[in-house]
């Protein structure tokens, strides 16, 4: 969910979005979701007068930072994500009143977190499992301040049940939210309304939320993740931090629903975990409890994982997808999935890039956001 939650090109930068309506859309079945090609956010522009600093996209919903430190959101209001009453939809971006200085969002499946200039953070939503980390846990339709939270240096929100992440400054992560997969880390299976550390990790660069499970990407190179379905040969819950395989020259990670890539100095780069929709891109549909080589990827420069898909920026700004696509997400036309990586046509001078369940996006290096996939918004609640 990763800067840009999914899309970073350093480790604390993230970017996704959805899409508004156009008219440069099809249908691929009678009975499949209506799809597009890359087309600019329709509104985007507006709300972020100045331009767009980073954007994320959770289950359905997205919010854009702009510039000016404010932040727009629209999509699918499931339980105040969007920061306004329910259950209003948002169909182009609209900006949060009262919200400034915001320097990184993150948005999940019913709530959205920003990370504030000051180092503290501010979340909205759904709270029914402390995600908010406010110490309570009832649903807010404004932004709260997290407790016992500063000096943060980058944020992620899962595409999941409900839990949040923070890097400090110390190196150290810490987690609030749900945990009945061990996904905060502290070695308990307790909910958590307020920030606990992770324990083990204090060198961490950046972390990334799945689903059920966590990873953060140390100063060595090396990756750790926590929780469950995150690619352990016993297949059981991690509740504390533990190392993956023999990975260390790790540049960036990004997990996914219940798959974790991670980018290397190389600039290949390998996913484990979950590879039911091919979104490990080796070629197979075979789960690996190990890092694997995504097939014929070279190049890489930043990647970023969704539900069940995840996307690369090459070295000359063009885009690779690999994974599920039943909502058209991976931009090649089509909504078959595909365990390889395929092209997305027609998208050039990309610069950053980010995923999100039903849309993947990107950002051009004259400023446009773009985004392809499913246009209109169908019912599908989030995973609980």
């Amino acid at each position: 969910m990763l800067p840009f939650k999914r899309l970073l090109i350093s480790p604390i930068a993230v970017i996704a979005i959805g899409c508004g309506p156009s008219p440069a859309t099809h249908s691929p079945t009678a009975a499949g979701p209506r799809i597009s090609p890359p087309v600019p956010v329709a509104g985007l522009d507006a709300a972020c007068r100045d331009g767009v600093a980073g954007v994320s996209t959770g289950w359905s919903h997205s919010c854009a930072l702009c510039k000016t430190g404010e932040v727009a959101c629209w999509g699918t209001n499931f339980l105040g994500n969007l920061g306004v009453p329910m259950p209003t939809e948002r169909p182009t971006p609209a900006l949060l009143a009262g919200l400034k200085d915001v320097r990184e969002v993150a948005a999940g499946s019913y709530h959205t977190c920003a990370r504030l200039a000051s180092g503290r953070a501010t979340c909205w939503g759904a709270n029914n499992d402390g995600q908010l980390g406010d110490d309570t846990e009832a649903t807010r339709l404004h932004p709260v301040m997290v407790s016992d939270l500063a000096d943060a240096q980058q944020i992620d929100v899962g595409l999941g049940p409900g839990h949040s992440c923070a890097v400090v400054k110390s190196g150290k992560v810490r987690c609030w939210g749900v945990n009945f997969n061990s996904q905060l880390g502290d070695g308990t299976m307790t909910n958590h309304a307020a920030p606990v550390d992770v324990d083990i990790i204090d060198d961490a660069t950046q972390v990334s939320t799945g689903a059920y499970h966590t990873c953060a990407l140390r100063k060595s190179g090396k990756v750790a993740c926590w929780g469950g379905k995150h690619g352990r040969q016993d297949r059981m819950l991690s509740p504390v931090p533990r190392e993956v395989g023999e990975l260390g020259d790790a540049t960036q990670i990004a997990a996914g629903g219940e798959h974790t890539c991670a980018l290397r100095s190389t600039g290949t780069v390998v996913c484990w975990g979950n590879n039911g929709a091919g979104q490990l891109g080796d070629g197979t549909w075979n789960d690996h409890d190990a890092p694997i080589e995504v097939r014929g990827l070279r190049d890489v420069t930043a990647i970023s994982s969704a539900s069940n898909h995840t996307c690369a920026v090459l070295r000359d700004r063009t885009v690779r997808c690999w994974g599920a696509n039943e909502h058209g997400q991976l931009g090649d036309g089509t909504t078959d999935p595909s365990n390889v990586p395929v092209v997305v046509p027609g998208l050039r001078d990309v610069a950053a890039l980010a995923t999100g369940h039903r849309t993947s996006c990107a950002l051009s290096t004259a400023g446009q956001v773009l985004c392809w996939g499913e246009l209109d918004r169908r019912e599908e609640t989030p995973p609980h």
